[in-house]
């Protein structure tokens, strides 16, 4: 339809290992899917202890946002 517009003439082809799936179900399946994700992998320790210190920072107090920040 409007590949062409863009310059992509390749015409697409599902998967035959792909299900078939109604477009109005896709926010379905994909939520699904990144619960799963979310429950297989957990976050790492390190990355969770860098969020909690950026957050703390973030509530400082000062209005400018946190690149523009000097470093302590």
């Amino acid at each position: 339809m409007i590949g062409p517009w863009f310059g992509i003439d390749t015409v697409w082809v599902r998967p035959e290992w792909l299900p078939r799936v109604s477009f109005t179900w896709f926010a379905m399946v994909g939520a699904t899917v990144v619960f799963l994700v979310g429950i297989l992998f957990r976050t790492p320790e390190h990355v969770l202890k860098a969020a909690e210190r950026k957050a703390a920072a973030a509530e400082a107090g000062d209005d400018r946002p946190m690149a523009l920040r000097e470093e302590a």
